[in-house]
């Protein structure tokens, strides 16, 4: 479990991530053990909610136990600079999460993914909160992925299952 790996005192995690649905598919199941064991769980989206997701991903984090929070990036062209790491400083330094969950960056995948990913990895390097950070990536995204930390789910899994329904009737949008 999570709580294993940071310790037993974990009371913040804070889930940074590019697209709405990218909670449920990437790591719905953790998140739902996150909040099942009190730990205080937001989930950043930073994309601006293109085509319809952003109800979606309110009711996905309120259905994990998470406080959700949607920021205004459009999707698709995220780009390291100081605006993005500047919106990464400030959730790192407000919040001071013990945990921070994000994209992993590995092979070829959605540049939003990769954008957020680098500039959560610069924040987190000069602030001392958090303690560990995690990447996320699902198998399908890249070969090159090889999780080496994994969430036993099975308690939260029907809070997973739910989480990627809400998406079903999203499944026909055009790519960004």
């Amino acid at each position: 479990m999570i709580d294993q790996l940071v310790g037993s005192g974990l009371t913040r995690a804070m889930v940074i991530l590019a697209h709405p649905d990218d909670e449920a598919l990437l790591c719905g199941g953790t998140i739902a053990e996150l909040t099942r064991i009190d730990v205080e769980t937001t989930v950043v989206c930073f994309s601006d909610g293109a085509q319809g997701r952003d109800e979606a991903f309110k009711q996905v984090c309120t259905l994990l136990g998470a406080q959700s929070r949607l920021l205004k990036f459009e999707t698709g062209s995220m780009r390291v600079d100081a605006e993005l790491v500047g919106a990464t400083d400030d959730l790192i330094r407000e919040s001071e999460p013990q945990l921070v969950i994000t994209h992993a960056r590995s092979g070829i995948q959605n540049q939003d993914h990769i954008a957020l990913h680098d500039a959560v990895r610069l924040s987190t390097r000069r602030w001392p909160s958090p303690a560990i950070v995690l990447g996320v990536e699902p198998p399908i995204s890249s070969s090159d992925f090889d999780g080496n930390v994994f969430c036993e789910v099975g308690q939260s899994w029907a809070s997973k299952v739910a989480a990627v329904t809400a998406y079903q009737n999203l499944l026909d949008r055009p790519y960004i």
